[in-house]
C-alpha cells in the first residue's frame, strides 16, 4: 500500500488534506469493494453449510441454547414458552434452520430467522393469537447486545450502543468500530487490557515508564475506559485492571466520543463488555504452562438456578503465577468476577455483579531499562531486570460493583437504569532512575495511588412515527464522580549497599483531586429515506474540579454537538460522514494558580463501510481529521511558579491537528476461516503554539504513524477435522525522542504469533500459542528524555503458552 504523504499546510482549508486522502482511500477500497460482493456471492452456499452437532436430551430451553452456541446465533425466546417441554436433542449435521426444526418438531414452536444471525422463537401460527409477545430472555441472556462468546467468530454481528446509545449496526454507526471478540481472545491468548491494545486496529501504548501503560489513539491518550457503556476515568497509574477472563468482548469507537462520555480526549472510547450468565449451564475449566514457569487456571461456571430459566448466575476465578524472562520478575494475579440476572417480570431484568483483580509483583525499576547519555542503547541483555531487590514491589488491586435495571415496554420502548462503583490502588516501592553525567544514579520512590470513581447512567430509546416513516430517539443522563489522592516519597539510595532505605528528612509529595461530571444527552435516528439515515445528538454537560491547594475550576452548560449521515450505496455498502465537538478539561494549572482553560476542538470522519456473508465479514474505510486548541503545556522554566516542585506550571499551548487513515477487514471470509486485519496512518503536528519552533513538528514522535495489525485462524474439515492452526502479526512504523543533545530510536518492528489447536473431543481442547515466532529484538516503547529514565522493558522474547480448555 502507497501511505499518504503529508500534504503542505493550507489555513484556512482544514477539509482539504482530508478530501485528499479520502480520495486515496476510496480508490485502495475500489478493488475490494468490487471483489468481495464476488466473494460473497461465491461463498453464500458455504454460509449454509450443515455443521455436525452431539446435543444430547433434555429440557427443551436447555437444548435449543446450546445448539444456538454451538451454531454461533442467537436465539431470543420467553423461558416460559419452552418450560415443562423436553427434547430429544440432536445428533448429526444440520444447518441452522434444519437443526432448529428438529429440535422443535411437535412443539408447537418454531425459530424465525431475523437477520444478522439473530432468531426468533415464537408459537408455530396456527397457535400464535392465543400466546403472549416473546420478551428478551436468550441463549446468551442479552439478545439486544452484540454477543460474540460462542460465535466462533472474530467480530459482533448484533447491535451496539457504546457510541449514541442507539441500538446500530458497525456499518450503521458513522465512526470508525472495532471489536475484539471472546474468540479472539482465546485463539491468540489474550489476557490483558494491555494485550488488546497491542492487538487493535488504530490503539498503540506508551510503557516509558516500565510499569504501567498509556493508551493512546490517532494521537491523543485515552482518559476513560467504559465498562459496559459506563465511563469511569482511566490513566496509566489508576490501578483499574482488566483481566480478560470475565469478558465477552472489547468494543473500540475511535475519534470523539464526548457524547456519551462527557469531556475527554477525542481518542477512542474502549468498552468492556462483561461475560453474562447463560440459560444453559456450563462450565468451563482452563489451565496453562508457559516459558519462565508461568502458570494459570480458571474456572467460569454458571446458568439458571431456576426450572423457568428467570434466574441465572455465573462466576469466573482465575489465578496467575508467573515469573517472566526478566531476572528477578515474580507476579502473582488472582481474580474473582460474580454476576446474577432476574427477570422481576417477562418484560423487567435486574443484573447486580462484582468483580475483584488484585495483582502483586515484586517490581522492577519505575524506569525501565536504562539508556546512553546520548540515547543510544548500551547493549544489556533483554534479561536484565533493573533492580529488583527482595524489597521493591509493585502492588495493583481494582474492585467493581455494579448493577442494572433493563425494562422493555410493549410499545418497543426501553429503559435502562446502570450504576457501578469502582475503587482502586497502586502501590510502588522501588527504584526510579535518572541519568545525569554519564552514569546512571537512582533514587527510591515509594507511592500510593488511590482512586474511587462513581457512574450512573439512565436512558430511554425506542422508535417513534414521523411523516409516514419510523425514527429512533434516544435521550437520558449520566453522572461521573472520581476522587484521585498521591502520596509519595524519594529516598536516596546506595548501589553498593543495596538494603531497604528508610525515610530521612523526605519531603511527601501529596495531593488530592476531586471531579464531578453529569450531563444530559439526547440522539435521534430519522430516516429521511430508505437509504439514508441522519444522526443527530447532542450533550448539556456540567464539569466541576477542585483539589487540595483550594484551586477550583467549573464548567457550566456546555454543549457537545453530535451528528452523522450514512448513505446505503447498495445491500452491503454504505458510506457518511459525521462530526463531533471536543470538551477536556485540563488539571494543569498557570503561574498565577488558575487551572488552564478547557481543551476545545472538533472531530470529522468520512468513511465507507461494507457487510459480506451474512453481515459475518465487515470491512471499513475513514478518513479523518481532529483540531485541538488550548492544550496545556508545562512551563520549561519553573521560576515563577508558586507550587513548583509539587505541581509545575503550564500554558495554552495553541493548536495540534492529526489526521490519517483507518481501514479494517474483520469477520469470518469462510464458515472455517476468521480474520481481523487493520492498517492506521496518524499524522499529529503542531499547527500553532506558545513556542514557534514547534510549529510544523509532529506532536508525539513516540507514537508510530504507520500501524498493521492482523489475526487469523483456520478450522480444518475433513481428515483434519479439529485442528485448527492460526496467527497473527503486529507491525509499526520508527518511534523516536529527540533534543539537543541525544536521539533515542526504536525502529520499526514486526512481531510474528502463531497457534496451534485441536479439538479433542466435544468437550476438551489442547491449545498451543507461540509468541514472537522470529524472536524480534524490540523495545516496547521509548523514553522521552535519558535523564528522566530509560526505555522500557523489551519486548518479550520468543515464549510458548500450552493451554487445555474443558467445557461442558
Amino acid at each position: 500500500m502507497r501511505h499518504p504523504s503529508r500534504p503542505p499546510h493550507h489555513h484556512g482549508q482544514p477539509l482539504k488534506p482530508l478530501l485528499g486522502a479520502l480520495r486515496q482511500t476510496f480508490l485502495c477500497l475500489a478493488l475490494g469493494s468490487s471483489v468481495l460482493p464476488l466473494l460473497a456471492h461465491a461463498q453464500a452456499p458455504q454460509q449454509a453449510a450443515r455443521r455436525a452437532y452431539d446435543i444430547p436430551a433434555g429440557p427443551l430451553g436447555v437444548t435449543l441454547s446450546r445448539f444456538a452456541g454451538a451454531a454461533g446465533v442467537v436465539l431470543s425466546f420467553d423461558a416460559a414458552m419452552t418450560a415443562g417441554k423436553e427434547s430429544a436433542g440432536l445428533q448429526g449435521s444440520y444447518g441452522v434452520d434444519e437443526g432448529f426444526a428438529r429440535l422443535l418438531a411437535g412443539s408447537g414452536l418454531e425459530a424465525v430467522a431475523q437477520g444478522g444471525g439473530n432468531y426468533l422463537l415464537r408459537h408455530a401460527p396456527q397457535t400464535r393469537e392465543t400466546t403472549l409477545a416473546p420478551t428478551t430472555v436468550t441463549a446468551t441472556a442479552q439478545s439486544a447486545n452484540a454477543v460474540s462468546e460462542g460465535s466462533e467468530s472474530y467480530t459482533a454481528t448484533g447491535p451496539g450502543r457504546a457510541a449514541t446509545r442507539l441500538a446500530l449496526s458497525a456499518r450503521e454507526t458513522p465512526q470508525s468500530i472495532s471489536v475484539i471478540s471472546r474468540q479472539q481472545i482465546d485463539d491468540m491468548r489474550l489476557q490483558t487490557l494491555e494485550d488488546v491494545v497491542t492487538m487493535s486496529s488504530g490503539l498503540s501504548m506508551d510503557k516509558a515508564y516500565g510499569l504501567t501503560a498509556s493508551i493512546y489513539s490517532r494521537g491523543f491518550e485515552v482518559d476513560k475506559i467504559m465498562w459496559d457503556g459506563l465511563p469511569v476515568s482511566y490513566n496509566s497509574t489508576s490501578g483499574k485492571l482488566a483481566n480478560l477472563a470475565i469478558y465477552d468482548r472489547v468494543e473500540i469507537i475511535r475519534g470523539a466520543t464526548g457524547l456519551m462520555q462527557g469531556s475527554g480526549n477525542p481518542s477512542a472510547a474502549i468498552n468492556l463488555v462483561r461475560k453474562r450468565p447463560t440459560v444453559a449451564p456450563q462450565f468451563i475449566l482452563s489451565g496453562s504452562a508457559g516459558s519462565w514457569d508461568r502458570y494459570q487456571g480458571t474456572v467460569d461456571a454458571g446458568g439458571a438456578l431456576t426450572e423457568d430459566g428467570r434466574l441465572r448466575a455465573r462466576a469466573v476465578a482465575s489465578h496467575d503465577d508467573s515469573r517472566s524472562f526478566m531476572d528477578g520478575v515474580h507476579s502473582r494475579q488472582e481474580v474473582f468476577y460474580g454476576i446474577a440476572e432476574a427477570d422481576l417480570t417477562a418484560q423487567t431484568r435486574l443484573t447486580v455483579g462484582l468483580s475483584r483483580d488484585t495483582k502483586k509483583s515484586n517490581a522492577t525499576g519505575w524506569n525501565g531499562i536504562p539508556v546512553a547519555r546520548d540515547g543510544s542503547d548500551i547493549g544489556l541483555p533483554r534479561s536484565t531486570g533493573y533492580s529488583v531487590y527482595d524489597w521493591t514491589y509493585g502492588n495493583s488491586e481494582s474492585t467493581f460493583f455494579f448493577a442494572e435495571i433493563d425494562h422493555q415496554f410493549a410499545n418497543d420502548w426501553k429503559l435502562n437504569l446502570s450504576a457501578t462503583r469502582s475503587e482502586a490502588e497502586f502501590d510502588y516501592f522501588g527504584p526510579y532512575q535518572r541519568f545525569y553525567t554519564g552514569s546512571t544514579t537512582t533514587d527510591v520512590q515509594r507511592f500510593d495511588y488511590e482512586q474511587n470513581d462513581n457512574a450512573l447512567d439512565i436512558y430511554a430509546s425506542g422508535p417513534f412515527t414521523l411523516l409516514g416513516r419510523e425514527h429512533e430517539l434516544v435521550f437520558g443522563a449520566n453522572y461521573q464522580k472520581s476522587n484521585k489522592g498521591y502520596y509519595g516519597l524519594y529516598y536516596d539510595f546506595d548501589y553498593a549497599n543495596p538494603v531497604k532505605p528508610t525515610v530521612v528528612n523526605a519531603q511527601p509529595n501529596v495531593w488530592q483531586r476531586e471531579i464531578t461530571e453529569k450531563g444530559g444527552y439526547g440522539t435521534l435516528r430519522l430516516n429521511l429515506r430508505d437509504d439514508l439515515k441522519l444522526i443527530a445528538g447532542a450533550r448539556l454537560n456540567w464539569y466541576s474540579y477542585s483539589d487540595d491547594t483550594d484551586t477550583k475550576y467549573e464548567a457550566n452548560r456546555e454543549l457537545t454537538k453530535y451528528a452523522g449521515l450514512v448513505y446505503d450505496i447498495d445491500a452491503r455498502h454504505s458510506v457518511y460522514a459525521s462530526y463531533t465537538d471536543i470538551f477536556t478539561p485540563q488539571s494543569e494549572i498557570d503561574v498565577n494558580r488558575k487551572i488552564i482553560e478547557p481543551i476545545v476542538g472538533k472531530n470529522y470522519e468520512l468513511g465507507i463501510k461494507g457487510e459480506y456473508f451474512n453481515k459475518t465479514l465487515n470491512l471499513s474505510a475513514a478518513v479523518f481529521q481532529i483540531n485541538q486548541e488550548n492544550r496545556a503545556r508545562t512551563l520549561s522554566d519553573q521560576s515563577g511558579c508558586p507550587t513548583y516542585p509539587a505541581i509545575s506550571c503550564a500554558e495554552a499551548s495553541g493548536k495540534v491537528r492529526s489526521k490519517g487513515v483507518d481501514l479494517e477487514l474483520a469477520g469470518e471470509l469462510h464458515p472455517n476461516w476468521s480474520l481481523s486485519a487493520g492498517y492506521t496512518y496518524t499524522e499529529a503536528e503542531y499547527v500553532s503554539d506558545a513556542n514557534p519552533g514547534n510549529v510544523g513538528k509532529p506532536f508525539n514522535t513516540r507514537l508510530p504513524r504507520h500501524q498493521f495489525k492482523m489475526s487469523t485462524l483456520y478450522r480444518f474439515s475433513g481428515e483434519l477435522q479439529g485442528w485448527h492452526l492460526g496467527s497473527s502479526l503486529t507491525w509499526q512504523s520508527k518511534i523516536y525522542s529527540s533534543g539537543s543533545t541525544f536521539h533515542i530510536q526504536q525502529d520499526a518492528y514486526a512481531v510474528v504469533n502463531a497457534m496451534l489447536g485441536y479439538r479433542v473431543n466435544r468437550n476438551f481442547d489442547l491449545q498451543l500459542n507461540i509468541n514472537n515466532l522470529l524472536d524480534e529484538k524490540y523495545y516496547t516503547s521509548i523514553a522521552i528524555h535519558p535523564q528522566w529514565g530509560g526505555n522500557a522493558v523489551y519486548g518479550a522474547p520468543r515464549n510458548f503458552y500450552l493451554t487445555g480448555r474443558y467445557q461442558f
